[in-house]
């Protein structure tokens, strides 16, 4: 049902070209200067974001005249750029990837962040293979298989399963070596936490009370690779 009023909300986005221009040259300007301020670099010396409750100074989306601050409704964007980090890219570049959202992909023009289904077309035409699984009990169904074949996931939860008010939150999580890797856990004061297995991630954020909508596992293309 969630994943169902995503998509009509973002088909009642639009955000005119020059609104995103200007957001994009404003973003770029304090990605250039304050990038420092949201980054942590991780034991596979790689920098991903972890501070998005800093993004005031950075924008994303427009509704009747309200421009929202990434602080509010990036995390699915955040979510894309650390999961693009994890497969290879070493610096993405975050204000082009929020101007890509704001183009085509925010759920009523960032009021509700951007949908889960845009985030795993992105990811696709950005040339990464991926694997969506909506649902609790799914969910849960597919971790073996998941941590298997995969490193890389972006999952989407309901902060708190018994109060929609607590809202959706989405964030990357990585492998590394025996440790999964939680990145801009809000729950946890908007840093990352480490756990032992994938499912100890699902069961363990906010205290254990969020409930998983979409689990979508990330792996560059082949293609891209070679």
């Amino acid at each position: 049902m969630i994943l169902f009023g995503y998509r009509i909300l973002t088909l009642f986005s639009h955000l005119s070209r020059k609104v995103i221009s200007r957001h994009k040259e404003q973003n770029e300007k304090v990605w250039a200067d304050e990038a420092g301020r949201f980054l942590e670099r991780l034991p596979d010396k790689k920098e991903y974001i972890e501070h998005q409750k800093r993004m005031k100074t950075l924008t994303l989306g427009k509704w009747f005249g309200r421009e929202f601050p990434a602080s509010y409704n990036s995390c699915e964007v955040i979510a894309v750029y650390n999961a693009m980090v994890s497969e290879g890219m070493p610096s993405p570049d975050f204000p082009f990837l929020l101007a890509a959202f704001e183009k085509k992909g925010l759920a009523l023009n960032g009021f509700f962040g951007a949908s889960p289904v845009t985030v795993q077309k992105f990811l696709k035409k950005s040339g990464y293979e991926t694997l969506r699984i909506n649902g609790e009990k799914k969910i849960q169904a597919c971790l073996p298989q998941m941590e298997k074949d995969y490193r890389t996931w972006i999952v989407t939860l309901q902060n708190n399963r018994d109060n929609l008010k607590e809202e959706i939150h989405t964030m990357c999580i990585t492998k590394h070596g025996a440790d999964f890797i939680l990145h801009n856990d809000y729950s946890g004061g908007s840093g990352y936490s480490r756990y032992h297995s994938l499912g100890e991630v699902l069961l363990a954020y906010n205290e254990g009370k969020a409930k998983p909508i979409s689990l979508i596992a990330v792996k560059l293309s082949s293609v891209c690779s070679t």
